[in-house]
């Protein structure tokens, strides 16, 4: 079985900078508008896509379940789909 990557998570304390630079070094195409706290960057010539995120100090939690898989609770937005 083979798995792709299809998208990437990039936390950053100035959003539109951070998107601004994958666009002009990277190949990406992006409008650079926040749109359910994130802003998205397409590759133009195949690759996984860019979502870049706020850098904040959000509420998370690390834990187990009892057969051993991590579980992690977050305050973090995610857009919907």
């Amino acid at each position: 079985m083979t798995i792709a990557l299809t998208t990437v998570l990039i936390y950053a304390k100035d959003m539109q900078r951070t998107a601004r630079f994958y666009v002009e070094h990277f190949g990406y195409a992006s409008d650079c508008k926040v749109v359910d706290g994130l802003i998205s960057l397409q590759p133009l010539h195949g690759g996984a896509e860019i979502l870049i995120h706020l850098a904040s100090d959000y509420a998370f939690a690390n834990t187990k379940d009892p057969d051993g898989n991590s579980i992690s609770v977050s305050s973090r937005q995610y857009r919907t789909i």
